[in-house]
């Protein structure tokens, strides 16, 4: 079993390729998400997008709404054969449950070691970066830590905001995920790419946390 973690912002283009593969290939996949608050219209369309595709993929993909990844209702369903893959997901995996996969891995829209945290394309909007990237790495109990499978550079362009850099970034990596669905599946060689992170970034920083809370409050 494949179980893809994902979310509404940066999970939809990989959650279409999940789809497919599952479709074509026949092989049991399980997407995870966390009860939304309040869907908006774009949301309920997506919904309606992925309920149409899931019907056409036949009984090889599941959806799961999970509150909480780390409890035993669905900890103790993965098995050490399964994989994780997480392209957005909001919860932190604890070690037990990292260690229940045979792979759980993380698709990151920035190169590590730089910009970890949650909101990294609206960091380096912040901080002036001309480039960034995607890390496809191992999941460990350090958040967006462990070792490193794939990445690659991708441009920024002049009037990006945060959204459409997350969108560049998700089509971009879009295929490489096609790709490591079928290593999941298959099995095989994986080549891991590394990029000089530093080289790339102008001002590299490490773990930053969501932009809101980090921005100083105007007095009122």
């Amino acid at each position: 079993m494949i179980y893809h973690f994902c979310d509404d912002s940066f999970g939809p283009p990989f959650e279409l390729r999940t789809i497919a593969f599952a479709r074509e290939h026949r092989v049991p996949v399980a997407i995870v998400r966390t009860p939304p608050r309040a869907l908006s219209v774009r949301s309920r369309l997506r919904s309606a997008a992925r309920r149409a595709a899931e019907r056409l993929a036949g009984s090889s993909i599941c959806r799961l709404i999970v509150e909480d990844v780390n409890a035993p209702p669905f900890r103790d369903r993965i098995g050490p054969g399964d994989w994780g893959i997480v392209t957005g997901f909001n919860q932190i995996f604890t070690a037990e449950l990292i260690a229940r996969f045979g792979s759980l891995v993380n698709l990151h829209p920035s190169l590590l070691p730089y910009y970890r945290g949650p909101e990294p394309t609206a960091w380096c909007i912040l901080n002036g970066e001309t480039r960034t990237g995607f890390t496809i790495h191992e999941i460990t109990s350090r958040i967006d830590d462990g070792p490193i499978l794939f990445q690659e550079v991708v441009p920024i362009e002049t009037n990006a905001d945060a959204r459409s850099l997350a969108h560049a970034i998700g089509q971009q990596a879009a295929p490489v995920f096609a790709r490591y669905l079928a290593f999941a599946a298959q099995g095989g060689e994986w080549p891991r790419v590394t990029v000089d992170a530093a080289a790339v970034y102008r001002n590299p920083v490490g773990y930053r946390s969501a932009v809101s809370s980090s921005r100083p409050k105007v007095p009122t």
